[in-house]
């Protein structure tokens, strides 16, 4: 019981931290980094869960609000890949250039049909699907391309590309 009172004081720690770094008006900065990196190191160590983030490219540089879809992205498929696919491992990769941002997020899961999750860009059943529909809206939005690919057990596998300064 105290390991898990610590671990919430933690999260609610990190979250605030999270929500004022996003919240910042500076653009840039190293902060939303170290926030993606303490969340996902913060979720392995709660569900026992290997996650590897890799990064590529100037972060430094990448406006705000790209900062925030990516955050939102990550965390949603990072929570989506340990409550539900039940995994054990999950690599995320970050490729920043200065044309286009690339983002694969991989997981071990137990996988699912995608085709019963999503049926013509509406979740199957209410409250379904939500999560992976936001990200994919959060793509869209910003001039990108999202795709998802799963099969049951073999784990999930997210890619995205946002083309840089599309949503500006």
């Amino acid at each position: 019981i105290e390991l898990i009172q610590q671990s919430a004081n933690q999260a609610v720690r990190e979250l605030k931290g999270a929500i004022h770094s996003l919240s910042s008006k500076k653009s840039g900065g190293p902060t939303w980094l170290g926030t993606v990196k303490s969340h996902l190191h913060t979720l392995s160590k709660l569900n026992h869960v290997q996650i590897d983030f890799d990064i590529h490219g100037d972060h430094f540089s990448l406006p705000y609000l790209y900062q925030k879809a990516l955050f939102r992205i990550i965390s949603e498929a990072a929570g989506n890949a340990i409550r539900h696919g039940l995994a054990k491992r999950i690599d995320v990769k970050l490729k920043l250039t200065p044309q286009v941002i690339r983002l694969s997020i991989h997981d071990d899961g137990v996988g699912f049909e995608t085709a019963r999750m999503v049926a013509g860009g509406e979740a199957v059943s209410a409250g379904s699907g939500l999560g992976m529909m936001n990200m994919e809206y959060l793509a869209h939005s910003m001039g990108g391309e999202f795709d998802i690919s799963s099969r049951i057990g073999e784990g999930t596998q997210i890619r995205l590309s946002i083309p840089v300064n599309a949503y500006e």
